[in-house]
């Protein structure tokens, strides 16, 4: 990671309005293998319970409707006859698709079925799989967000939503192309999203990820909903950890806004 790389380098962070109200930023992964990576909970936990909000994209517990939304979506869409992986793929990328699903238990059920499931949604679940070959990765222990949603809820502290169930579904449905993704998961300079977390560098996707216009225009409505959010109300945040950083960034979005935006020293350690 560069050091010239703005805000980058911390998943914790102070924020203190222009009306002087201060904050708390944790940059997350929706879901961590906490027998791998230790995060400091009770920590953020005291700090939680000090504030009088908890603020996440999205509330994890109405993502039911958003996966419910999904499979709808992936219906219709196979009824309006998208392409399958077998009409757009190669018959080498086809080859390396059968490959990556023979080798995983969690994609192994599909490899069967391709010619039913559209390319788009594939090329998700091989980003996903891409990501959980980490060595800090063996299983899904903790979800940040639900974790703290619940503790909100168990202390009566109130829980706002910065995007809706249609912002986050929208935003799945971005990179679609499954030749890309399997040209990803092949790479011979993959790096480990995972291992970078746990370092605290927040470049935890692709500079074109980092960089799209889909990413730019997240963060600037992120931020915008924090800057009137927090001007007069102190929250513990939970945001992604890959929209905080660089110039477009929300934590780089807010200090432009006259925010004082301030990295706090808490450990993320490798058991």
């Amino acid at each position: 990671m560069s050091s010239s790389t703005p805000f980058a380098d911390s998943l914790f962070w102070s924020l203190r309005s222009p009306e002087g109200k201060e904050s708390f930023l944790f940059g997350t992964l929706h879901v961590i293998d906490d027998t791998k990576i230790a995060l400091p909970v009770s920590e953020l936990e005291q700090i939680l319970k000090s504030k009088e909000a908890l603020f996440v994209e999205i509330n994890p517990h109405d993502l039911d409707d958003l996966r419910k939304q999904g499979l709808e979506q992936l219906g219709s869409e196979t009824e309006m006859s998208q392409k399958t992986a077998s009409e757009t793929l190669s018959s080498d990328d086809m080859d390396r698709l059968q490959s990556l699903l023979s080798s995983s238990p969690r994609l192994s059920p599909m490899k069967d079925h391709l010619e039913h499931l559209p390319a788009g949604a594939l090329a998700q679940l091989v980003r996903v799989e891409t990501q959980l070959r980490s060595q800090f990765f063996d299983e899904g222990t903790f979800e940040p967000e639900t974790h703290f949603v619940d503790v909100a809820m168990k202390e009566e502290i109130p829980v706002e939503s910065l995007e809706s169930v249609e912002e986050q579904f929208a935003h799945m449905h971005e990179n679609e192309d499954l030749a890309e993704a399997l040209d990803e998961y092949y790479a011979d300079d993959a790096f480990d999203m995972f291992e970078r977390y746990v370092e605290q560098n927040l470049l935890l996707v692709r500079d074109k990820d980092l960089n799209s216009p889909a990413m730019v225009e997240r963060n600037s409505a992120l931020a915008s909903k924090l800057d009137v959010a927090l001007c007069d109300k102190e929250g513990l945040v939970l945001v992604g950890a890959a929209h905080l950083p660089l110039d477009h960034g929300v934590l780089a979005s807010l200090a432009g806004a006259g925010w004082t935006v301030r990295k706090v020293e808490l450990p993320v350690e490798r058991r």
